[in-house]
């Protein structure tokens, strides 16, 4: 399913404050774990590394470290401060998030879309 010579995926991800691009890259753990490495201030990083997989989709658990956004500064932990958009499918830090009455809510720093944080996030894409 996963290549078995590439060890590691590049996920979108964005500032959710500044609209500034990142990378967070992952790597495969046990069974159908996915633990992010480090994160990747600019996709052109990647022009000149051919280790890495795109176009491929990442299924199970993802687990993150101590990462914060290499922008703003906030945390980008999956489903507890960082958020996938389910429209332009990138994974955005926490800058955005706003607590009211109804939940927790978010704005793109991509595409602009907004809405309340939903379910846990079991799969990701590292491609367009």
């Amino acid at each position: 399913m996963y290549p078995k010579k590439v060890k590691r995926f590049p996920v979108k991800g964005v500032c959710s404050v500044t609209g500034k691009k990142f990378l967070i890259i992952f790597r495969r753990g046990d069974g159908d774990e996915w633990i992010a490495e480090r994160v990747i201030p600019s996709e052109a990083d990647l022009d000149s590394d051919r280790s890495f997989s795109t176009n491929i989709t990442l299924k199970g658990s993802f687990h993150m470290s101590t990462f914060v956004c290499p922008y703003c500064k906030t945390d980008i932990k999956f489903n507890s401060r960082g958020f996938l958009c389910n429209d332009c499918g990138y994974l955005n830090c926490a800058g955005s998030l706003e607590q009211r009455s109804e939940g927790i809510y978010s704005i793109c720093g991509n595409c602009g879309h907004g809405g309340y944080l939903g379910d846990l996030i079991d799969t990701l894409s590292t491609g367009d």
